[in-house]
């Protein structure tokens, strides 16, 4: 598999995690698993080249992605599979796209459904582009085009989930509700509009992504990373990992190593 990332420009920085590409090439004995894990991120994902079989969760891969709790299997028996992908942060969907991040919490938008016509341009740009360079460019063009429109959310909510960000979720929550002047209840609600998910929930979600980000960048053991996450308790960690992967770590980073499966 072929793989590339970039950071966006500084006036989308605070907006879009990253972009990416993947392709795949695929023998004909075989087929690609894609596992959308649980994750903090929104993101638009295309496929330029190739499709993926019918799935169950109803979208067919391509399209906008909410936040999630919980994994999204695909599969794919194409020989040849290119994806291009926009990782949003959670606000940047009320504030670029009109959508409250709780609307899409574990839930997708079919491309064909998501789009206007501008958006339907784009979609046939990003399949035509040659290059990762010139789907980011096109891409950029695009999304610093919305800026002009965008609608400003709650500094104090967006602040609160920059703190769970940067702190990889390890952060008093009820501290940070009274940082905003809000109560408790109040706090909750606002935030799930923004994140889409509770500012508990999404706390969790975070150090689980921490702990998986740092294990791929490190030679400690998986045991010695969560502990340095917050999970003093082997238990929940295995209880998340399976809640958000729906594997255990040693089946989890065993597809990582390996996607693909003997065609059936």
């Amino acid at each position: 598999m072929r793989y590339q990332q970039q950071k966006p420009s500084p006036a989308l920085a605070p907006y879009v995690a990253s972009f990416w590409m993947g392709e795949v090439d695929v023998s004909p004995e075989q087929i690609f698993h894609y596992r959308d894990i649980a994750r903090s991120q929104a993101e638009l994902l295309f496929l330029y080249e190739g499709t993926f079989d019918a799935p169950v969760t109803g979208v067919a891969g391509q399209g906008l992605h909410g936040p999630s709790s919980c994994p999204k299997p695909y599969r794919s028996s194409a020989r040849t599979l290119g994806l291009f992908g926009v990782q949003f942060y959670p606000h940047a969907l009320p504030e670029l796209f009109s959508i409250p991040a709780i609307n899409l919490a574990n839930q997708s938008v079919d491309l064909a459904d998501f789009s206007g016509r501008q958006q339907a341009a784009l979609a046939e740009q990003i399949g035509l582009a040659g290059s990762f360079a010139e789907r980011v460019r096109i891409m950029t063009l695009f999304l610093e085009s919305r800026l002009q429109n965008a609608i400003p959310q709650n500094p104090a909510i967006t602040s609160a989930i920059y703190q769970i960000r940067q702190t990889h979720g390890l952060i008093n929550i009820r501290d940070l509700a009274q940082e905003t002047a809000y109560s408790q209840r109040q706090f909750e609600r606002l935030f799930k509009q923004q994140a889409g998910f509770s500012p508990k929930a999404y706390a969790r979600i975070i150090r689980f992504e921490s702990v998986i980000a740092r294990y791929c960048q490190s030679t400690k053991s998986l045991t010695e990373l969560a502990h340095e996450c917050g999970y003093f308790d082997q238990a929940r960690f295995n209880h998340d990992f399976k809640t958000f992967t729906g594997y255990n770590p040693s089946q989890f980073f065993s597809y990582l190593a390996n996607p693909f499966s003997v065609a059936s």
